[in-house]
């Protein structure tokens, strides 16, 4: 089993980190950039979301 840490470091790497398909999914101007850290975690439950419901 992995350490409380090394999951940590997970979840800020792969579930917060934004990526390129944040950046085409919602496009925002170059000096909005940061708000990809905020838009990632809605859309990463959005996308959980509708995949529960069907």
């Amino acid at each position: 089993m992995e350490s409380v840490p090394a999951k940590v470091r997970y979840l800020r790497c792969h579930a917060l980190q934004p990526n390129q398909k944040d950046a085409e999914r919602v496009r925002l101007p170059q000096r909005l950039s940061p708000a990809y850290y905020l838009l990632r975690p809605l859309r990463l439950a959005w996308t959980t979301f509708r995949r529960l419901v069907r």
